[in-house]
Parts: C-alpha cells; structure tokens; sequence
C-alpha cells in the first residue's frame, strides 16, 4: 500500500483545464477521484465523503460506518442516520409553512432559529449536556438539519437564498461544526464522529455541493467555495496519540471545478495536511494520503 510519511503535506493548485478525471489511490483502487461538473469522491474503508452532480440534484453526502449525513439541493432536502438513534428527514416544497422541531434530552441545552420566508424547514436534536444549535434562514425552501447526541457540541447553520439544503451529525464530544450557505441551490453534508473535530463549509451563488467526514481526534477540515457547479469532498480518519489531519480546500471563481482529499494515520502521529485551490475554470483535484501504524 502506498504510504506517505507523517506531518506530510499535499498541496493541488489547478487553474485552467484538467483531463476527464483525476484518481489517487492504490491497486488499482482509487481512495480520491475528481471530474469536474460530475463529483468529488473520497473514500476510506466503510466512510466515503462524496459530492455529485447526478442530473436533478447536487448531492453532498458523508457516511462515517452506519452514520450518514446527506443533502439534496435540487429537492430541498436533508438527511441523517445515527446509528441507535434512527434516521431524521426533511423536505420542503413551495407552498409548504415554515416548520422548525427542537428534541433537547439532556441538561444545559441551548436551540435556537430564526426564520423569514416561506417553506423553510428545521430539526434540531440534541441528546447530551451543554450542546448549542443554531440555525438562521432566510429566504424559501431551506431545510437544515443538526444531530449532535454527546456533549459540548456546536453547531452552526445560516442559510440565505433559496432551496439550500444542509445536514450534520456530531456524535463524539467538543465538535464545533459551521455552515453559511449564500445563494440558491447550495447542498452541504458533515458527520463527525470523534471529538474535537472542526468542520467549516462556506458556499456561495448556485449550483455547490460539499461534504466532510471526520472520525478521529483533532481534525480539521474547511471548504468555501463561490461562484457555480463547485464541488467538494474531505474524508479525514485518524485514531488518536496525538493525531491530527487538516484539510481545506477553496473553489473560487468560474464554474465546473471538482475536489477531493481522504486523509488516514491509524495511530501514533500527527498527521496529514492537505491544501487544495481551484482558480478558473474546468479544474479537479484528487489527493490521498495515509500513514498506518
């Protein structure tokens, strides 16, 4: 198996035209793989992290084992499954009203929204201590949904446009994740598993799919993207002793850009850094990265 050293960092920056796909990966096997206008795929194992452009829908879905986290921007719609806690789904049409749903089962919970507009939708559950969510919406046919089920859990979700969809799941401890989505037709997915994982997803204008998964300790992860039919994917692993992972990838400008990073380290070290940048148009990137102890 190819294996890059800890502390390594990958950095793609494209500008201009790429080939029809780009893979990374071993065997034969790729673990990251980009086509721009079509999806960014990163995969490890039983986890994936992958943004898709299908035909009706971009799709930004992350699946951690049996946890997943999945939005649809096309039919305005979020999705989540923890496994023990069954599955959440939302979907908002023209026509429907504003719907908001808050489950707080343990102590010092804090759950707020804000909503103006029409057909907006939002479900927010916590099942430990000290967790806060936060979801603003403006504009028509937003769906949001948060999970966060240990403790000390942030989440962050603010929504301007239209038909923005939005997912999360923290089910580890001290995660902190964010969401800004500006424009129409945004789709964004994170789970995060472990504990004191960051995820931060920013979107702008039309037609952006993103996804992060996180399972380990200490990762961070990050991508903004402006402009149109952006896509993104992040898929960090890691277990422990000291371990970190950090990735971010920024799409800005023009349209038909793809990305993709999976990072390892099963053990022992601090990890894998990865940057990816994307500047024009008809760009992809792939990377892969892993280190096993």
């Amino acid at each position: 198996m190819k294996s890059i050293l800890l502390a390594s960092t990958a950095l793609l920056l494209s500008v201009g035209f790429a080939s029809a796909q780009t893979t990374a990966g071993t065997g034969g096997l790729f673990e990251a793989a980009a086509a721009s206008n079509d999806y960014a795929d990163a995969r490890r194992g039983g986890s994936r992290a992958l943004a898709d452009d299908p035909g009706a829908d971009e799709v930004a879905s992350a699946r951690s084992g049996l946890h997943t986290a999945e939005a649809r921007n096309g039919s305005g719609e979020a999705n989540i499954f923890l496994d023990g806690y069954g599955d959440i789904d939302l979907s908002r049409s023209a026509g429907d009203p504003n719907y908001n749903e808050q489950l707080q089962w343990g102590d010092d919970n804090e759950a707020s929204l804000y909503q103006n507009g029409s057909a907006n939708g939002n479900i927010q559950f916590q099942n430990g201590d000290f967790n806060d969510a936060t979801t603003a919406q403006v504009g028509n046919e937003n769906v949001a949904v948060s999970y966060q089920v240990g403790t000390y859990n942030t989440v962050d979700i603010a929504q301007t446009g239209n038909i923005n969809a939005a997912a999360v799941a923290q089910n580890g401890f001290d995660n902190d994740s964010t969401i800004v989505q500006n424009g129409n037709f945004n789709a964004a997915a994170v789970v995060q598993n472990g504990d004191q994982n960051v995820s931060s997803i920013f979107q702008q204008n039309e037609h952006n799919a993103a996804s992060h998964v996180q399972e380990g300790d200490d990762n961070f992860a990050s991508t903004t993207q402006l402009s149109s039919d952006n896509m993104a994917a992040i898929l960090q692993n890691n277990a422990s002793n000291s371990s970190s992972n950090t990735a971010y990838q920024l799409q800005y400008g023009g349209t038909l850009n793809s990305a993709a990073v999976v990072q390892a380290n099963y053990g022992s070290g601090t990890g894998n850094v990865s940057h990816q940048t994307q500047i024009g148009n008809n760009n992809q990137a792939a990377a892969y990265q892993v280190s096993q102890n």
